[in-house]
C-alpha cells in the first residue's frame, strides 16, 4: 500500500483538522501557494523506498517520510510573537499525528506502522517560511517509518 494513504488517514484524525497536502516538494511550492485553508500538513513525496529482508521469505518496506505542519503568519520577520504561538501549535499537532500514527490500524486490523520506543524525531523549527510565497510558520520532521504488512514471496 502506497504511504499516501495511511499518513493522510492519520491527519484526517487530528484535532484541528489541518488539510492534507501529497506532493514533491516543487509542487508543495505552487499547492500552498493557492491554498486557502490553514493549518496545513504536507507529505512530501518519497524519493526512496529501502527493502530489508525478514522472516519466512519477507520484505519489509523502510520509507522516509518528511512532513510539514504549517500555519498562515502574518508578518515576514523572524521570531514575532505571533510566529512562536504558531511554532508551537505546530509542535502541538506534530505530537498529536505522532501518537495517532503509533496507533493507526491498517486493514489487517493490526498496527500498520512499527514504531520503535524511544525513536527520536527532531521537529525543525520554522518562524517564517517565504519559501512557499505564502507566509508560514510551523516545523518539519523526518521519519522513517516500517510497515508491518508486506507481500510474501
Amino acid at each position: 500500500m502506497p504511504i499516501k494513504q495511511p499518513i493522510e488517514s492519520v491527519v484526517n484524525q487530528l484535532s484541528e483538522k489541518p488539510q492534507f497536502i501529497f506532493a514533491s516538494a516543487a509542487e508543495l511550492n505552487d499547492l500552498l501557494d493557492n491554498n486557502k485553508k490553514f493549518p496545513v500538513v504536507g507529505l512530501v513525496a518519497e524519493t526512496a523506498i529501502n527493502l530489508t529482508y525478514g522472516l519466512s521469505h519477507s520484505v519489509h518496506n523502510e520509507v522516509p517520510v518528511f512532513l510539514y505542519f504549517l500555519y498562515k503568519a502574518e508578518h515576514n520577520r523572524d521570531r514575532t510573537a505571533d510566529q512562536e504561538i504558531l511554532v508551537h501549535r505546530a509542535l502541538a499537532l506534530c505530537k498529536e499525528f505522532m501518537l495517532k500514527l503509533s496507533q493507526h490500524r491498517g486493514d489487517n486490523d493490526g498496527r500498520f506502522f512499527r514504531i520503535k520506543a524511544g525513536q527520536q524525531v527532531e521537529f525543525k523549527t520554522i518562524y517564517h517560511l517565504n519559501t512557499f510565497d505564502t507566509l508560514t510558520a510551523g516545523g518539519y520532521i523526518t521519519l522513517t517509518l516500517q510497515t508491518l504488512y508486506h507481500e510474501t514471496l
